[in-house]
């Protein structure tokens, strides 16, 4: 099995992304969704984002229903190669932004997932949430969904799997061990507060998606 690989999401400061990417992070996920605590402005945004750029590591601006014109803001304005669409966002849309790589955002719902079999060529990565409640922002709930039926799901031409959803240093290991995804993303598992991230957390974190590896290499 290749090395699981790490996003970070939600992050609000250039200390907590340094941080990240020292204890082994690959994705710092920068919040632009109305609404969310974590949510960062344009200015904000580059300054993380010049934080990690001598680094390997890819930041990641995560939207959801936003208006196209907000988008290219952003992508105007700071570093991004890759986005994250964590709404409704349909496949023309998605195929609207060609420029950019795009990581989906569907809750765990069969017919969401299927909507993006034979995905537009940007689409890299599928990345599968717990589903969410009426009004509810997408994401970031902290809630856990059925790993099993994940990891028994047909990925059949469909991108690669993160899996997110209330995955924490106690449980991820077991996630990955599970689901065996492309990715994991977690938000409010490292976080000490609502919207405010534990160093301490992510290092632990990402260390025990290691050990998963590891475990499962062996």
């Amino acid at each position: 099995m290749g090395q699981t690989r790490i996003k970070i999401c939600g992050v609000r400061d250039p200390d907590t992304a340094s941080h990240a990417l020292g204890s082994g992070a690959d994705h710092i996920g920068v919040q632009f969704a109305e609404g969310s605590p974590r949510q960062v402005t344009i200015a904000e945004a580059r300054h993380i984002v010049a934080a990690i750029s001598s680094t390997k590591a890819q930041p990641i601006a995560v939207f959801s229903n936003q208006a196209r014109e907000f988008i290219d803001e952003v992508l105007d304005n700071v570093g991004f190669e890759i986005i994250q669409l964590h709404g409704d966002e349909d496949r023309q849309f998605v195929e609207s932004l060609s420029t950019v790589k795009v990581f989906k955002a569907v809750p765990f719902n069969q017919g969401k997932i299927d909507t993006w079999r034979d995905p537009p060529e940007n689409v890299t990565a599928l990345l599968i949430d717990a589903p969410t409640e009426p009004g509810e922002l997408t994401g970031g709930t902290g809630r856990v969904f059925d790993w099993d039926a994940l990891a028994n799901l047909d990925r059949t031409d469909l991108p690669p799997i993160i899996l997110a959803g209330g995955l924490t240093p106690g449980n991820v290991a077991q996630a990955v061990r599970t689901v065996r995804p492309f990715a994991v993303d977690v938000s409010s598992g490292v976080e000490s507060s609502r919207g405010v991230k534990d160093h301490a957390l992510i290092r632990e974190f990402i260390q025990a998606v290691q050990s998963a590896d590891k475990s499962l290499d062996e």
